[in-house]
């Protein structure tokens, strides 16, 4: 059922947030001319005129004074930089003088050490900006994953603006120079798609845990641990890891990169051999899989001490092709292993190959191969958790398997004992003779019989077990059954993020006045109460429904005093949805086609229309609902 939900979960955080292509204007001098209607610019060193310093020990000053040519290169990549040298970049900017927006300039790649900004100003100084993966993270101006230098009133545009990039390993040097409109809204979309991709991750591992709480296989651990080193690997490549986990550290995110890679490896490897190791045929694969460990130790060590990131990333590609080998011989030979396994470790397989194409420039850089790493981890993360399912629906179908051979073995049995019958029947009526002996020949069989009976009752016995071990499994598939329609209600409340909800969609949030009443009382005092009349914090119920009372004073407050919806003439469920299509969709709705929708006077709609957009604009000290899935 969890994979059912995955599915488009993963299409969806795959692709709702690929940065599009936006066009950009430069002039032949090399001005980056910036205006509104071009609200955001992405540039690299083939637009951008840069010098390399290869001795590394020129300053700002030394610079002006050398005056070197400054060009762009039509060919430039990632691979082509060149580690040995100092990058100086030549920014000859204007704004247009009717511009009402405020500009920033944003580098892509957060891998970069050390950046030194050169801002000329109009008082006739040079404003230096230090940033960088070799800095504390708390001490940049602008927190956010990506290195952003804003563009102030005081900069003297008539003079170029000068970057010195200097980094141990390769990076790419791509610049966005965007409003900051521009950038709060891609900023709001890049950390929300971050929320939803570690949630991902986060949920298929409580998941996986609590499997193997309940069944006790080591496969799931190490699946576990797989999911842990992914989630670190693309926090230490997306800069989360940085901002959030090692603010004050910033010497980790030297080897952090090819540590998880190392991790993510090892993880996978020990995975593997465990899906390998459920069927006795396959134990010959432990010692290859053995040595394959033992030699990715040695090697991670060769390249930790003497080479970079990109052949931490072809040690992976490596073993996945060694992976891929030995699944799929072992596939091929007893036909007990899950193919989800063998798709998702050629989907990962691939998106590290596309990856490393884009690396050595081989590939183009685009939407695509920026995001096929991201693509391949999901997709190995839904088909390996779809493999593991399988694995059980493979188990259970063993045991049923085994429990039609004993019924089987059963009858048979049966079968056998009233032919015995009919025999002695026979025995009796040849002769009188023989009774004697047909007597002992009787209780032989009946010995016998008692022998197969208790042999019946093992067997029995066996069964229940089984049919125990399988009650035990249907449970635990119920409480997960039950835990993901939690899970889909939560996603249905999150939906009015992502979209505007009908009018019918949102009565089925908040379906009557004590549901409104319950979200605003959770905005309202979200932080705590503090009374109006005298500041106290401590409260006691009010004299009514959601009311507080203040301990100290006894002032009285109501859930709506001071908001939006105090002394409201009409139905609160209305005025919720009012206030979440004025706050949001205003300019989508006139006055009229609300009045004609909610089945309410113009006058009434249009008054409580200002009332809320005085809350929105800050004009009015009212609360405003914010409608967020965190609520």
């Amino acid at each position: 059922m969890i994979n059912k939900l995955l599915v488009p979960f993963t299409l969806f955080i795959t692709f709702f947030i690929l940065p599009e292509t936006k066009g950009y204007s430069q002039n032949h001098k090399g001005e980056i001319h910036l205006y509104d209607s071009a609200y955001s610019k992405v540039l690299d060193l083939r637009q951008i005129p840069y010098w390399v310093d290869l001795t590394q020990e020129i300053s700002y000053e030394e610079l002006l004074d050398l005056n070197p040519e400054f060009a762009t290169s039509p060919t430039h990549s990632k691979d082509k930089f060149n580690v040995e040298g100092n990058y100086w970049l030549q920014l000859n900017v204007t704004i247009d003088s009717f511009s009402s927006y405020e500009w920033l300039i944003e580098f892509y790649d957060q891998t970069i050490d050390d950046m030194i900004v050169y801002l000329p100003t109009v008082e006739g100084d040079v404003e230096k900006i230090f940033m960088g993966d070799s800095y504390d993270f708390d001490k940049r101006d602008i927190k956010h994953t990506n290195y952003v230098i804003p563009l102030a009133d005081n900069i003297d545009y008539n003079k170029p603006l000068y970057i010195r990039v200097q980094s141990a390993h390769k990076v790419d040097l791509l610049l966005n120079f965007t409003n900051g409109d521009e950038f709060i809204k891609e900023s709001t979309l890049k950390y929300l798609f971050f929320g939803l991709y570690y949630g991902a991750f986060a949920l298929m591992a409580v998941y996986s845990l609590m499997l193997f709480a309940n069944i006790k296989e080591k496969k799931y651990i190490f699946y576990v641990i797989h999911l842990l080193f992914i989630m670190l690997y693309s926090s230490s490549r997306d800069g989360m890891g940085f901002q959030f986990i090692w603010p004050d550290a910033p010497w980790v995110n030297s080897f952090s990169t090819l540590l998880f890679i190392f991790g993510m490896t090892m993880s996978l490897v020990f995975f593997i051999k465990e899906i390998l190791s459920d069927e006795k045929e396959n134990s010959l694969y432990s010692k290859p899989m053995n040595i394959l460990m033992f030699s990715l130790t040695g090697i991670f060590f060769i390249i930790l001490l003497f080479f970079s990131t990109q052949e931490g990333g072809l040690l992976l590609l490596t073993t996945i092709l060694t992976l891929l080998y030995f699944v799929i011989k072992a596939y091929r030979e007893y036909k007990k292993i899950s193919p989800y396994f063998i798709l998702g470790l050629f989907v990962f397989f691939s998106g590290f190959f596309i990856w490393l194409l884009k690396w050595y420039a081989i590939v183009p850089f685009n939407t695509y191969t920026m995001y096929s790493l991201r693509i391949s981890i999901l997709l190995e993360m839904l088909l390996f958790s779809y493999g593991l399912y399988d694995s059980l629906r493979l188990l259970k179908e063993r045991e049923r398997i085994a429990q039609k051979e004993v019924i089987q073995h059963q009858e048979e049995k049966e079968e056998m004992q009233n032919k015995v019958i009919e025999e002695q029947k026979k025995t009796m009526i040849l002769s009188e003779k023989v009774n004697n002996e047909l007597e002992e020949k009787v209780q032989e069989r009946t010995a016998s019989l008692q022998k197969r009976e208790s042999e019946l009752r093992s067997l029995n016995k066996e069964l229940q077990d089984k049919s125990e071990k399988l009650d035990k499994l249907n449970r635990i598939l119920d409480v997960n059954n039950y835990n993901l329609k939690g899970e889909i209600k939560q996603e249905r409340e999150r939906r009015f993020t992502n979209k505007r909800l009908s009018h019918k969609e949102f009565e089925e949030l908040f379906p009557d006045q004590l549901s409104c009443l319950r979200y605003l009382e959770k905005q309202k005092w979200e932080s705590g109460f503090t009374c109006k009349q005298c500041g106290n914090h401590t409260y006691s119920e009010g004299t009514k429904q959601f009311a507080k009372r203040c301990t100290k004073c006894g002032y009285n407050e109501s859930v709506t005093s001071n908001t939006i919806f105090h002394s409201l003439k009409f139905e609160l469920t209305k005025a919720f949805y009012l206030s979440y299509i004025i706050s949001n969709f205003d300019n989508e709705f006139s006055i009229q086609q609300l009045s004609d929708e909610i089945g309410m006077s113009r006058n009434t709609v249009s008054k409580f229309r200002a009332k809320t957009l005085k809350a929105k604009n800050k004009e009015s000290k009212l609360l405003l609902p914010t409608f967020t899935p965190n609520d």
